[in-house]
Parts: structure tokens; sequence; C-alpha cells
């Protein structure tokens, strides 16, 4: 790992200079606490006994020290601590190397005093008299600003790139490094998040409680619990008195099997056929059906059906129409409307539009029109009033209501033209990358300009998958109207995903793992998403992508495919609010929007988060909701494994199968 410097130093000025201290000591020892001096041998523990530059404290389970730095700098160490004391003129560090350490600087120091607190390669400054940190493990450090200022600044000790946030009474900063990158990232606090020893202080010192209370906002000693934690590894209490716990809402119907869920409407299988039931248990739509073609949208909308037709209902289990088609029948919902891409009785394919509400067809359009030797296509839901579709040898269309048609991919194919490329992956052209100054993706026997599927839409961008398998990965700007491509025939891809188009013709898999949110599933959040890369028994791995951080070449093909893959694990899965799921094989764990790992307690088993709640499955075998901090906010449940689909949680347990929805 790239080593990082994390610097933030406690610089706190002054009307009036104040000479350096000449004295530190310790004033005060509860349970078992030691001390040793710079050349490591143990010194007793007397009344205020003197500490020098070098010496090393630390302090057992449920042991305390208080250290008196020069009279106007106090620090409490908390238990199962250890820290090192250096002091050279008027620079003072306390090298914290585990557990947590409680500052206040009762006066302002002078100008060319430094206090710093520092853990492996991070130091820790603040602008501001009173706060604590905490070190989470090498590559973590967490600032809390009870009162005061913080500036912090995180450079890389390898390039030298410096960031700086402030951060204010009552907010924290998470401190990070790793795999060669630092960063900041700032947010509230809340009262419950003060621990024990250093709400001690405060509650001991009414004149800093009262200046904390004023400077942050927090109340604190107000409804704030003082129990000791429970023990590191299991599911917290959420410790949160006075807070409305959500409401809980349960579903359990033997011999059902469920899907997924929105709109008050659950998806069910039974004896191999797919149906419907509500939020109380009853049966809607009797389980008859192959196949469910659409999921619930907010409303309870849905479809069911099999080879010849699909059926669309609302959340009362009412017919609302039914569209014929058969291979390829591909349907979406958004927006009360419906659109599809199927092929009709006599074998000609239509793309379309049809509106629920006034039970008519906005949007007729033969494919032989626009693709005259056939293929397959592909439509998006209906959003902002416009979408998307796809057909195999010409690409990506916009769709209007009034049937008009944009073609996203012509300014791109004269580009491609004027290199020297084909314009469709099907033409057969000599690949010559002197001509066009860059190896264009291609299958291999052509080497054109590969074509993509259309999604939904979230937040202005579109993820998708070459209709070419194996051709390309890119993420479309429904602005700009532009994409980012990542060729997948390139040395870099293959390396990274360990895959090359070739191998699309025995057994190549790339997916988008989806999520369910406000009644649409999607592909991305912002410039994120993830693809899934599996290849027979060999590969199956999911990789989380940033487009943000592309550079592109004059085809807008990612150059930079490392910088781009933010992680790399077994599955990923996204999710609109909340952590992101993963695993490596039994092991599930959550990542933040940058991918990394977060700080966790141990768990059996866990769900994708939905609207800011997951679900946990503790060791000893019971599942509990909780929330973005892993604090439990339900009752316990019995369970082997839990999933988050659609808006609802399901809990397993033996042969049994409940739902869980939050109210």
């Amino acid at each position: 790992m790239t080593a990082l410097l994390l610097a933030v130093g406690v610089l706190l000025s002054a009307c009036g200079k104040k000479e350096a201290a000449a004295s530190m000591h310790l004033v005060k020892a509860e349970g078992k606490v030691e001390v040793s001096d710079k050349e490591g041998k143990d010194i007793g523990v007397v009344e205020r006994l003197g500490l020098y530059s070098g010496y090393q404290v630390g302090t057992q389970n449920a042991s305390y020290a208080w250290i008196d730095l020069d009279e106007v700098k106090l620090a409490k160490m908390d238990e199962e601590s250890e820290i090192e004391i250096q002091k050279e003129g008027k620079e003072l560090t306390a090298s914290v190397k585990s557990g947590s350490l409680f500052f206040h600087v009762e006066e302002p120091l002078a100008e060319d005093e430094t206090f710093d607190i520092r853990y492996s390669t991070m130091v820790v400054g603040i602008r501001g008299t009173c706060g604590w940190v905490e070190v989470r493990d090498e590559e973590h450090m967490l600032v809390y600003i009870l009162e005061g200022t913080v500036e912090g600044s995180v450079t890389a000790l390898e390039g030298g790139e410096t960031k700086t946030e402030p951060v204010t009474a009552g907010e924290r900063a998470e401190l990070f490094a790793s795999d060669g990158q630092a960063g900041i990232r700032v947010e509230k606090f809340k009262e419950s998040d003060i621990p024990a020893f250093v709400l001690e202080e405060l509650l001991g010192d009414e004149a800093l409680n009262h200046k904390v209370s004023e400077a942050s906002g927090l109340a604190v000693g107000e409804g704030t619990s003082e129990e000791e934690d429970p023990e590191e590894g299991s599911l917290e209490d959420d410790g949160k008195d006075g807070e409305e716990e959500p409401q809980i809402l349960t579903v359990s119907q033997t011999g059902l099997s469920y899907i997924t869920s929105g709109g008050g409407v659950i998806l069910t299988v039974k004896d191999g056929l797919c149906g419907a039931i509500n939020r109380q248990g009853e049966s809607i739509v009797p389980h008859q059906y192959p196949y469910y073609y659409c999921e619930p949208s907010e409303e309870g909308i849905f479809a069911l059906g099999d080879d010849e037709q699909c059926t669309f209902f609302d959340r009362e289990g009412r017919e609302l129409v039914t569209l014929p088609g058969s291979y390829g029948i591909s349907v979406e919902l958004g927006e009360g409307k419906i659109t599809y891409a199927y092929t009709r009785e006599d074998g000609s394919d239509e793309i379309g539009c049809y509106d629920l509400e006034s039970g008519a067809y906005l949007v007729q359009i033969p494919v032989e029109e626009l693709m005259p030797d056939g293929g397959v296509s592909n439509v998006s839901p209906v959003q902002d009033g416009v979408f998307y579709c796809s057909l195999e040898t010409e690409g990506l269309f916009l769709v209007q209501m009034d049937g008009s048609m944009v073609r996203i991919d012509d300014a791109r194919e004269a580009m491609w033209k004027d290199a020297g490329w084909s314009s469709h992956t099907y033409e057969s052209v000599p690949l010559d990358p002197a001509e066009s100054g860059v190896q264009i993706a291609g299958v291999g026997s052509g080497g054109g300009m590969p074509r993509y599927w259309a999604w939904a839409v979230k937040d202005g961008y579109m993820p998708s998958l070459s209709i070419e398998l194996g051709v390309g990965i890119a993420l479309f700007d429904c602005q700009t109207q532009q994409y980012f491509e990542i060729p997948m025939d390139t040395e870099e891809a293959e390396q990274i995903f360990g895959v090359n188009p070739q191998m699309a013709f025995s057994g190549l898999s790339i997916q988008i793992p989806e999520y369910y949110s406000g009644g649409y599933w999607y592909g991305s959040r912002g410039m994120q998403m993830v693809v899934n890369i599996a290849y027979q028994e060999e590969i199956d791995r999911c990789f989380l992508l940033d487009f943000s951080k592309a550079e592109l070449n004059e085809y807008r093909e990612v150059t930079n495919l490392a910088e781009v893959v933010l992680a790399e694990h077994e599955t990923i899965t996204m999710t609109d609010e909340g952590w992101y799921l993963a695993s490596e094989g039994e092991e599930y764990f959550y990542l933040d929007e940058q991918g990394r790992r977060m700080e966790m307690p141990k768990a059996q088993d866990c769900s994708g988060y939905w609207d800011g709640y997951a679900m946990m499955v503790d060791g000893d075998g019971m599942a509990y909701v909780i929330d973005m901090d892993f604090q439990k906010v339900s009752e316990g449940y019995p369970a082997d494994a839990v999933a988050q689909t659609g808006d609802m949680f399901v809990i397993y347990h033996g042969e049994e199968e409940t739902a869980l929805f939050m109210k």
C-alpha cells in the first residue's frame, strides 16, 4: 500500500505568546495503567508522574489515564489504548498506537506552537479546543469536534496532492488512506456517538459542557446512555433514546417463495408458477403464469405472462391490458406508460408505448422500417416523457411520445467512419490501428463500432453493455448524448477483467446487477455502475466502476481503467440510499461509495440496503433490521439467511420465508 500522510494540525491562534511547557504529568490513573520510558523500561506509576519525550502510556480493559501536557492541554486515554509522547521545543506530538484519545485545550496556543495527534502514517491536527480521535485501523482515523473548528488536510506522500476540508463543532471527519489514495469525509454526529469516556468529562465539567452545547448544538447528557458498549463483534443496540423506531410489517405464507415487491404487491412463486399477493398475505393473482415480465411499480402495477403474451395487473389484481407477443418480448413500465418490444403474430417486430390511463397506444413503430434485416431490440421505461430503444444493427434511439425518433449514434458513427473504421461490428474490415491512432473495440471478425442496449436512466446517466457480447461496457450521458466506453479488447481490460471478446463464443457472460428505487430498476447510480463478468467456471467477479474518474481518448474510450475500477469482489450490489453490499465466499460486508470496506460488526449474513435500512444475521442466528450506523432498530427474527429485493426484506429460516417491510 502506498504510504500516505493525513495531516490535520492543531494550530490554535492566541492573542499573546506562551512559552512551551517544560513538563508533562500523568495526573490520574484508573484501573491498570502502564508507563515505560523511551528505552522501553517500565516506570512505576505514582501520583503526578513526570512524563518525558519518548515515554509510552498504555491502558488495559476498563482502565483510563489522564495526562496533563502543560497545564492547559488535557488528554484522556480510553480503555485499551496506547500512546507515545514526543516533545521537541514547542512541537508536541501524541502518537496514538491504538484506541481513542480525548483532548481539551483550555487556552489558545501561540502561533509557533503545535500539538499533533499521530497514528501510523496519519497526523491529526485540529483548529479547535475540544474533541477526540478514534483509530479504526491502519487506513482510517476518525476525528470528532465538540468545540471549535477543524481544518483537515490529506496529503499523498507519492505525488504530493493535498485535500483540505473544514470541520466545525458537531461534525466528524473520517480520514482515510488506502491503495495510494487519501481523502476526508465530513458528516454530522449525534449525542449517541459520544463514547462513555468522553461523556464522563463533559458531564463532570459544567462550563465545558455548556461551551460544547453552545458550539455544536449537541444536548450532551440529555437522553444519552452511559451503559457499556456491547461486546465487540456483535450487532449493537441502536441506543437512540427518545427516537421513534421504524414500523415493521411481516408477511409469511406457507409454500410461497418471494420474488420481489413494490407498491403494496408481492410477486411470489408456488409450485413453479408466478402469482401475486398483497401485504396482508391475500392472493390477488393466482399462481398460473410461467414468467413475470415486469416488477411492481410504486403504484402496484406489474406484469405476468407466458411465451405468447404478458398481462398487466393493478395492485388489486385487476387486468389492465394484455400485450401479445412471442420470442424476444421486452416490457418496461414508467410514468403510467408501458413500453414494449415484441414479435407480432405475423412474425414482424414492433416497438411501442401504451398509456394505461387513456387505454391508447401512443407509439407503434414497425421495426422493419428501421432494421430491414430484422434483429433483437429492447426498450427502456418512460422517464421524463421519453424512452430509449435499441436495435441490433442500428444502435440506440431516443423516442418521443409523438413517435419521432432521434438516432443517438449518428455523430459517433461519422467519427468512426472518418477514422477508417466500420460503422457496424458485423461488417468485416481490416484492423489498422495506425490509421485511426487507436485500437477500437471489435469482435475480432469486424472491428467496427459497438452498439449498446437501452437501460433505465438514473441521475442523467444510462449504463449499458454492447449488443455484441463481450465487446464493450458503457455509461451514456443523456444530457450530452455521448458515451463513456470501456473497450474489452485492450491489454488493460483483459488484465483487469480476465476476459476478452473471443471468449463470447465459449461461455462469456457480462451482466449489470440492478437495484430497485422509486418504482424503477436501475443499473447505475450517478456515474457509478457494477458489472458482473463470468466465464465458464473459471471467473465470476463483480467490478464497481466510477466513470467520473475516467480519462478518454478521441473516441471517448476509457484509457485509465485501473483508476475507474474502485473495487472488485465476488458480488457487489448497489443501492440508492445506503452502503453497497459485497461478498467474498461466505463473508458478507458493506462498501462505501468509494469502494472501501466499511468497519462493521461481524455477521453471518447481510442483505442489501433499502431506504437506509438493511438486515443482518448475527452469530446466534438472529436477524435484525439495522440502520446505516449498523445499529439494530428491530426485534430479532430466527434466520439462516436474509435478502433484500424490491422494497422488502426476505428472512429465510428452514423451509419458511418471511417478507419484512419498513413502513
